[in-house]
């Protein structure tokens, strides 16, 4: 059995390399070329990038844009994540569960929501405040318009890394601070932020990378607003008409340097990051900090984000999908409201196609991700083999690739082959699962670093063989994380738009695609409707399987 355990092992490293490595060396490749030819030794699209000044302000754009949407995503998601977990608020379980809302939301719609809600002519809010603060107080077509949307986008992410830090902390660091008399807000900035400083630096760092390399806000808001970024750049050099194919794989080279590097020094810096550990068993409960007369701040603050970041947006959203044109709502307006949107959206082929597409390659992708995930989590943390380190930096290294970085190495692999994979949905499928298996593999890391390997030495010592222990032990054990992780890659997978974008051809249309389409074709009703019916069948998925695992008693 050993000689089919070194065989898998071997074979996924052989597929890493076929999904990370040979679609960059052929994106490398592209780069040299000239327009119109597939290959070539010239340098030209580099010195054209390099040469052209306008290049160093879209890097500058893209690079304040990263930092201050990431600085706003880990402010509310840290917030969020210490008040939830390290305080005596109530309805923490509520406030958990609309903390992670947004991600259940295609980054299309929330997008869209947010211009419904604060564009300077038709948005809600502005007609809301008209009347006292004068027409088009806030205009979200604008660089902080921008920021703030690429913000929300990226909180739930930073709750979900922060959560697990905050609830790792010893309490008894906290209740000594505060028997020496020290107010919540001192320990707060004293002891609790200090030990979560490594976990604060990596969430950033992966917003920072995620907001890099975004073309879904830079391309509903910013080009409306005549704001550029490099990912933006990309995408138009490479959907202009005729594309120039070359001159956008070499930007997407530069910018992959870029992500590489920050995802690199993060790993350099993760490694120290046990300097920062306190707690090392499970006989502790962590105590919530009595926050005292902050407290009815501190549901002030929860509510607000509430209603803010998930309240108006799907209220706005609903509402549109029921309006016969865009109007702020009203009581007047309720005689107007309808199904007709929802009507047309169901009889729409190119939109049930998209739904369907994007639940096919999600759920394909997710199996696939968490096959891999389970052998490379065995041999990078249970294998005494250093040589299958490779398939942990492998898995990876395409945290750092931006979509429409996946999007054009794809396309310079499989455009030339004779294979028909190019505008097919099986390239989706493999751009998803190059995108999503660093998050399977991480969390399969995480679950499998929580069983002992006493379990699978028992299980050697009476006989079983190697792909008997990951059947019987580790598959049973890891199956509510990888119920998670197939849910989780089921919703990036509606999420995601650059990667699709580039990628699009006729059949082949994901949701983020299609509503992406409705909108640029001003139709704002058919896209919200489209929205909520999505909605709809994401959260039926997700009690669909909770229920599943609680039957199962998991």
């Amino acid at each position: 059995m050993e000689l089919l355990r070194d065989t898998l092992l071997l074979a996924s490293t052989v597929l890493l390399v076929v999904l990370v490595v040979v679609p960059l060396a052929r994106l490398l490749i592209n780069s040299f070329a000239t327009e119109g030819e597939a290959a070539g030794g010239s340098l030209s699209n580099y010195v054209k990038v390099l040469s052209d000044p306008a290049s160093y302000w879209l890097l500058w754009n893209s690079v304040v844009y990263a930092t201050a949407s990431s600085i706003i995503a880990i402010t509310i998601g840290a917030s969020l994540a210490y008040l939830l977990q390290r305080t005596n608020v109530r309805a923490k379980a509520f406030f958990g569960f609309l903390a992670l809302a947004p991600a259940f939301m295609p980054p299309v719609l929330i997008a869209m929501s947010w211009v419904l809600l604060l564009d300077e002519h038709i948005g809600v809010v502005n007609r809301w405040l008209a009347p006292v603060f004068g027409p088009g107080l806030f205009d979200i077509y604008s660089f902080w318009g921008m920021v703030w949307v690429g913000g929300l986008l990226d909180v739930p992410l930073a709750f979900l890394w922060l959560w697990p830090a905050f609830a790792a902390l010893d309490p008894a660091l906290e209740e000594a601070a505060a028997m020496s008399g020290a107010r919540p807000v001192r320990i707060l900035g004293t002891v609790t932020m200090p030990l979560v400083r490594p976990a604060l630096l990596a969430a950033f760092l992966v917003s920072f990378v995620m907001s890099i390399e975004d073309v879904t806000v830079p391309i509903l808001i910013g080009l409306q607003a005549d704001v550029r970024v490099f990912a933006t750049e990309i995408y138009l050099t490479q959907t202009q008409i005729p594309p120039d194919g070359p001159l956008a794989s070499a930007q997407s080279v530069l910018l992959l340097v870029v992500t590489i590097a920050l995802m690199f020094w993060y790993r350099h810096f993760n490694r120290r990051a046990e300097r920062f550990s306190v707690v090392r068993g499970k006989g502790y409960r962590p105590a919530g900090i009595v926050l005292g007369r902050w407290r009815p701040a501190a549901h002030l603050y929860l509510v607000l984000f509430t209603v803010l970041t998930v309240g108006l947006p799907l209220f706005v959203l609903v509402w549109t999908s029921l309006s016969p044109f865009v109007q702020a709502p009203s009581f007047r307006g309720l005689s107007r409201l309808s199904l007709n949107w929802y009507a047309i959206v169901l009889n729409d082929s190119t939109a049930i196609r998209g739904i369907l597409n994007s639940l096919a390659a999600g759920v394909i992708a997710a199996l696939v991700v968490l096959a891999l995930a389970l052998v490379i989590g065995w041999a990078v943390l249970r294998s005494r083999q250093r040589i299958w380190a490779l398939l942990d930096v492998l898995s990876f290294l395409p945290l750092a690739l931006p979509g429409v970085v996946i999007g054009l190495a794809l396309i310079a692999m499989w455009l030339p082959s004779t294979l028909p994979v190019y505008g097919t949905l099986l390239i989706i499928i493999i751009a998803y699962v190059t995108k999503f298996l660093p998050y399977g593999v991480r969390l399969i890391y995480a679950g499998m670093g929580q069983l002992h390997k006493e379990l699978e030495e028992a299980a050697a010592i009476s006989g079983a063989s190697w792909l008997r222990i990951l059947r019987t032990i580790y598959f049973p054990l890891l199956l509510p994380t990888m119920a998670a992780g197939l849910l989780y890659t089921v919703m990036r997978g509606f999420r995601e738009l650059p990667a699709s974008l580039i990628l699009l051809a006729h059949g082949n249309e994901t949701y983020s695609v299609v509503a992406y389409e409705f909108w640029s074709a001003g139709e704002p009703g058919k896209t919200a409707a489209y929205g909520v019916v999505v909605i709809l069948v994401m959260t039926v998925l997700l009690i669909s399987v909770r229920r599943l695992f609680g039957r199962l008693g998991m």
